[in-house]
């Protein structure tokens, strides 16, 4: 389950982590954020994944993750950068915003080391691969996509954009890596090589649907 919005220093901040990297004691926030309705559901789906594995003595371990990619990636916001690229136009983002994304490979590998330890039952994790800010995305996005787009680089006050593009999620695995033995599959460069070759997939798709 991916993790909920929690709180932060002001008003529109309050929507997005305070601390970098997260961790699993983070006291979310689901009321504050972009979405509620949804955040506060999957915040209690977890609560209830939880308690019935309590009640009924059953193994359940949660898994948050922000974005998960295979040999493709999707994504509403990403798709969006892709057509502004495609077209030439400017890729705007705000420094220092991004997420920690996961490797679908390296998922897999979280829920089997979980069902091999009795002690993962009961437990919160996040799991990821590795942090890519949006500059980075952008950069790859129009290298990729043989661009003639400009990269606009804008302070978080000054963004108008969708607030997702102006949040910070990096996930700290460390939970994961002491109870259950979790990291990454590959190694930086090679996870870096992956997410490129996962979002060249992407572009590809894109261009087609055009």
């Amino acid at each position: 389950m991916k993790h909920t919005i929690c709180n932060r220093r002001s008003d529109y901040e309050n929507r997005i982590p305070p601390t970098e990297p997260i961790d699993e004691e983070y006291v979310c926030r689901p009321e504050r954020a972009r979405k509620p309705l949804y955040a506060i559901a999957k915040h209690c789906s977890e609560q209830l994944c939880l308690s019935l594995g309590h009640q009924h003595n059953l193994p359940v371990t949660v898994f948050r993750f922000w974005w998960a990619f295979g040999n493709t990636i999707g994504g509403k916001h990403l798709r969006e950068l892709i057509k502004l690229a495609i077209t030439g136009q400017a890729l705007q983002m705000v420094k220092g915003a991004g997420g920690a994304f996961v490797n679908m490979n390296d998922l897999g590998r979280a829920i089997e080391l979980a069902a091999t330890r009795q002690e993962a039952a009961g437990n919160i994790y996040n799991i990821a691969s590795l942090f890519l800010s949006w500059e980075e995305i952008g950069q790859t996005i129009i290298k990729l996509a043989n661009s003639t787009s400009s990269l606009q680089l804008l302070d978080t006050k000054d963004w108008n954009g969708p607030a997702f593009l102006n949040e910070i999620w990096d996930l700290s695995c460390d939970k994961a890596a002491k109870d259950l033995g979790y990291n990454s599959l590959l190694g930086a460069a090679d996870n870096r090589v992956a997410f490129s070759n996962a979002l060249a997939n992407c572009i590809t798709t894109v261009i087609k649907e055009k």
